[in-house]
């Protein structure tokens, strides 16, 4: 029976197969169903400098020391949420830095994510044996809840000793019950480019984009004091936006419009005609 917080998954879906071509940290996973035919496998998609992501770790690292020996098997899916963190020379040494003894694919490509859909960082599918669904959760939390159904499934395994106590919290707003701060949206700091700082909004920094992407004015184009359109008038480097210039202001010398000149003339006429009337008798 499936558990976890999701219910677009299909309980009797098959395990998702590894698309070929992927680079590996540590042993090579060719295909993920030889590994679910001797015991459940738990998937792990994390992002190495993704804050949420680190903070399961130590739980994984628990459940590794607990249960490999009953035929748990780890595997980690390194899908980059950020440019820095593509390269498979950065990836495998936070692997080592952070303690990681499992096998980590480097999803570079997002093939693996594109193929489970996990929706985000942290990620946990649990792989029954035989390659059916039995667990999945999105984000932090929920540590007892996912051991409980690592426990089901290595005793359907065949697994069958006395299990020790659950995990305690490893960190107070781990505890059960415990209050935290609601979540906020979440701006991140991407690329640089041309100057403009591109905040990615929460999408992976490699797929964000500028908006509004600003023009280089004449100064910067071409060394000069005015942009190169028509009116050749000084640019806001900041915006883009046209400056008042001579053009838009009135000169002296410059003939007023016909409306202007009518009621210029027929205000002169009022002061003629108020000018020679005679005064009024008292």
């Amino acid at each position: 029976m499936l558990r976890g917080p999701c219910a677009r998954l299909d309980p009797i879906s098959p395990c998702r197969r590894l698309p070929p071509g992927i680079e590996w940290i540590g042993d090579p996973v060719d295909s993920i169903e030889p590994v679910t035919a001797r015991g459940p496998v738990l998937v792990h998609f994390f992002d190495l400098a993704q804050l949420n992501s680190v903070r399961v770790l130590p739980y994984l690292r628990a459940w590794h020391e607990r249960y490999a020996g009953d035929g748990l098997a780890l595997i980690g899916v390194h899908s980059p949420r950020f440019p820095f963190t593509q390269p498979a020379g950065v990836v495998a040494d936070a692997v080592e830095r952070l303690g990681i003894d499992w096998p980590v694919a480097v999803d570079v490509e997002f093939a693996i994510w594109r193929a489970y859909e996990p929706h985000g960082w942290p990620a946990l599918f649990l792989w029954g044996r035989g390659g059916a669904l039995r667990w999945y959760h999105l984000g932090e939390g929920e540590y007892a809840g996912t051991e409980e159904p690592i426990r089901e499934t290595l005793a359907d395994s065949g697994a069958e000793r006395e299990w020790p106590p659950l995990v305690e919290p490893m960190r107070p707003s781990d505890a059960p019950g415990a209050t935290v701060i609601a979540p906020t949206p979440e701006p991140l700091s991407g690329w640089i480019d041309r100057g403009a700082l591109v905040a990615s909004r929460g999408r992976p920094a490699a797929r964000a984009r500028v908006r509004g992407r600003r023009r280089l004015c004449g100064r910067r184009r071409r060394g000069r004091d005015r942009c190169p359109g028509r009116r050749r008038i000084p640019c806001d480097r900041r915006r883009h936006t046209p400056r008042p210039g001579r053009a838009d202001r009135p000169r002296a010398n410059r003939a007023p419009p016909a409306r202007a000149r009518a009621l210029a003339g027929r205000s002169g006429l009022l002061r003629s005609v108020r000018a020679a009337a005679p005064p009024a008798a008292s």
